[in-house]
C-alpha cells in the first residue's frame, strides 16, 4: 500500500482553511484548497493512502471510489512537484 509523507523543510502557512506552500529551492508557490489542506495536515507523518482516503470521506462526506481517485491524483501531483515523498519505509 502506498505511503505518503511531507518533505521536511517545506515552508507553508494555513490561512482561512487554505494552505500556501513555498518551495524555497525554486521559489515556487502552491495553494491548496480546504480539502487539499486537510490532506496536507494528515501527511505531516507517514500515512497510508487508505487512511487518508478514510479521513477525507469522513470529513467531507464523499463517496469512497471518488475520494480514492481524487486523493491519489492530488498526492501524485504533490510528489511530482517535490513536496511529498511516496512509499517511505
Amino acid at each position: 500500500m502506498d505511503m505518503y509523507e511531507r518533505i521536511s523543510g517545506v515552508v507553508y502557512r494555513i490561512i482561512d482553511e487554505e494552505t500556501l506552500i513555498m518551495k524555497t529551492e525554486n521559489n515556487s508557490i502552491y495553494t491548496l484548497s480546504k480539502v487539499g489542506t486537510s490532506i496536507w495536515e494528515k501527511i505531516s507523518s507517514k500515512q497510508k493512502l487508505n487512511s487518508i482516503v478514510d479521513a477525507v470521506c469522513n470529513e467531507f462526506d464523499i463517496e469512497r471510489s471518488i475520494a480514492t481517485k481524487e486523493v491519489s491524483n492530488f498526492l501524485d501531483s504533490l510528489v511530482e512537484n517535490g513536496l511529498v515523498l511516496k512509499n517511505i519505509e
